[in-house]
């Protein structure tokens, strides 16, 4: 249920007169209403994003309507856990957010290839490979629910291709972790060892440290 202002007038009327009724003296309601209102408001705007609330677009309407039914099919459909379900709404809402400060419009019908690809490279500009891929997954499920859903004419999840993770994409980190177990302070000797063959490493066998007693 989402506060309305009546509901807010409503509790600060009861409020007041259960405050009058206890104290057996009446106050100023204007002054009274003042102090206990802002609380309210803090409460509600942490709550709801906003307060006073404003007035809702047919475009925001149109857009959180297109979330709720993707929500719907990727819990009801797909199977989808609770955390993709919300990582990819979210996805969902900044490409709709974006769409609509591009073409001044929520309707998705008119959407192009250019402007999935102009999503993504706004949306990516300064993410690693893991994360374009991350984000890539995301539009890619969304355009085809959109397609699948009727909501384009065109399937434009199919150009939408995410970069390649290859085998050894943490080695920076690996590299370290290698450096500070040797006490290596540099990077450079650290190197030789991300040079050896898996199978020399399987024949390298470090001694057990013994404990040195004085």
């Amino acid at each position: 249920m989402v506060a309305e202002s009546a509901h807010v007038d409503r509790y600060l009327e009861r409020a007041l007169s259960a405050y009058g009724q206890r104290y057996k003296r009446r106050t100023t309601g204007r002054r009274w209403r003042s102090r206990h209102v802002r609380a309210i408001q803090m409460i509600l705007r942490l709550a709801q994003g906003c307060w006073p609330r404003r007035a809702i677009t047919a475009d925001e309407v149109y857009s959180r309507d297109i979330c709720e039914q993707y929500a719907q099919w990727m819990t009801d459909l797909r199977g989808f856990a609770e955390k993709t379900v919300l990582g990819r709404c979210r996805e969902a809402r900044s490409f709709l957010g974006w769409w609509k400060r591009r073409s001044g419009q929520a309707d998705v019908t008119t959407l192009t290839v250019a402007d999935v690809d102009q999503y993504m490279k706004d949306r990516t500009a300064t993410l690693r490979r893991t994360g374009l891929k991350s984000v890539a997954n995301a539009v890619r499920s969304f355009l085809r629910w959109l397609h699948t859903s009727g909501q384009t004419e065109r399937d434009l999840s199919a150009v939408l291709i995410g970069p390649s993770l290859y085998a050894f994409e943490g080695i920076p980190s690996a590299l370290k972790q290698i450096g500070d177990v040797l006490g290596h302070q540099h990077s450079n000797p650290t190197m030789i060892y991300l040079k050896l063959a898996t199978d020399e490493l399987r024949k390298i066998a470090l001694d057990i440290p013994t404990e040195v007693r004085a």
